[in-house]
Protein backbone atom coordinates (compact mmCIF):
# COMPACT_ATOMS: atom_id res chain seq x y z
CA UNK A 1 0.00 0.00 0.00
CA UNK A 2 1.37 3.42 -0.99
CA UNK A 3 1.45 5.97 1.81
CA UNK A 4 2.22 9.67 1.76
CA UNK A 5 2.56 12.44 4.31
CA UNK A 6 -0.86 13.86 3.40
CA UNK A 7 -2.41 10.63 4.68
CA UNK A 8 -0.86 10.90 8.14
CA UNK A 9 -3.09 12.30 10.88
CA UNK A 10 -0.74 14.43 12.98
CA UNK A 11 -3.54 15.28 15.43
CA UNK A 12 -3.97 11.61 16.36
CA UNK A 13 -0.43 11.22 17.68
CA UNK A 14 2.02 13.25 19.74
CA UNK A 15 4.32 13.72 16.77
CA UNK A 16 6.57 16.74 16.17
CA UNK A 17 4.98 17.92 12.93
CA UNK A 18 7.77 20.36 12.10
CA UNK A 19 10.45 17.71 12.59
CA UNK A 20 8.61 15.18 10.40
CA UNK A 21 8.13 17.73 7.63
CA UNK A 22 11.83 18.61 7.89
CA UNK A 23 12.75 14.93 7.61
CA UNK A 24 10.49 14.65 4.55
CA UNK A 25 12.85 17.02 2.73
CA UNK A 26 15.44 14.21 3.04
CA UNK A 27 18.22 16.74 3.70
CA UNK A 28 19.59 14.35 6.34
CA UNK A 29 20.62 11.98 3.54
CA UNK A 30 23.15 14.49 2.19
CA UNK A 31 25.22 14.03 5.34
CA UNK A 32 24.52 10.28 5.62
CA UNK A 33 22.68 10.59 8.94
CA UNK A 34 20.42 7.86 10.26
CA UNK A 35 16.87 8.48 11.46
CA UNK A 36 15.36 6.33 14.22
CA UNK A 37 11.68 6.37 15.15
CA UNK A 38 10.91 5.29 18.70
CA UNK A 39 7.44 4.84 20.14
CA UNK A 40 4.79 2.42 21.20
CA UNK A 41 2.69 0.27 18.90
CA UNK A 42 0.18 2.12 16.78
CA UNK A 43 1.92 5.49 16.88
CA UNK A 44 2.55 5.85 13.14
CA UNK A 45 6.24 4.90 12.99
CA UNK A 46 5.87 2.53 10.05
CA UNK A 47 3.69 4.98 8.15
CA UNK A 48 6.25 7.77 8.54
CA UNK A 49 9.20 5.56 7.62
CA UNK A 50 7.35 4.33 4.54
CA UNK A 51 6.68 7.93 3.53
CA UNK A 52 10.39 8.78 3.77
CA UNK A 53 11.50 5.66 1.90
CA UNK A 54 8.99 6.10 -0.93
CA UNK A 55 9.86 9.80 -1.20
CA UNK A 56 13.56 9.02 -1.28
CA UNK A 57 13.17 6.46 -4.04
CA UNK A 58 10.62 8.22 -6.23
CA UNK A 59 11.61 11.86 -5.87
CA UNK A 60 15.33 11.70 -5.20
CA UNK A 61 16.37 8.37 -6.77
CA UNK A 62 18.04 7.29 -3.53
CA UNK A 63 18.26 3.85 -1.99
CA UNK A 64 16.72 3.24 1.39
CA UNK A 65 16.01 0.42 3.80
CA UNK A 66 14.24 -0.12 7.07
Amino acid sequence: MYRDLAGFDFSAFSTDTRLVRDLASLAFMDTALNVVFIGGPGTGKTHLVTVLVVSGIIMHYNRARF
